[in-house]
């Protein structure tokens, strides 16, 4: 975990500007920005999660994991089934 303090808007991008506290001390100016669905996520950046702090102007910050590796996993029989229609079915069963 770590904490964002925040220091502004950047109305171009519509984030909020500030900086970083890690846990070990070390500081990094920063930005987040909201992710937008069905766009992917720069290889820069990091996905977090945003909570409540006790401080006026932060927020804290958890990194969560980015475990996926290639093209987005079909999750349900109808996603699928429509894949499959426009795509052709899979020589091998997936997920």
């Amino acid at each position: 975990m770590s904490t964002f303090r925040i220091k502004g808007l950047n109305l171009a991008t519509g984030g909020v500007v500030g900086e970083r506290v890690l846990d070990d001390g070390h500081r990094q100016e920063g930005e987040l920005r909201p992710l937008p669905e069905g766009r992917p996520l720069d290889p820069r950046a990091e996905l977090v999660q945003i909570e409540d702090c006790d401080e006026p102007d932060a927020v804290r910050l958890t990194t969560l994991p980015l475990d996926h590796a290639g093209p987005s996993r079909a999750s349900t029989r109808a996603y699928r089934a429509g894949y499959d229609a426009v795509f052709g079915k899979p020589k091998h069963e997936v997920n």
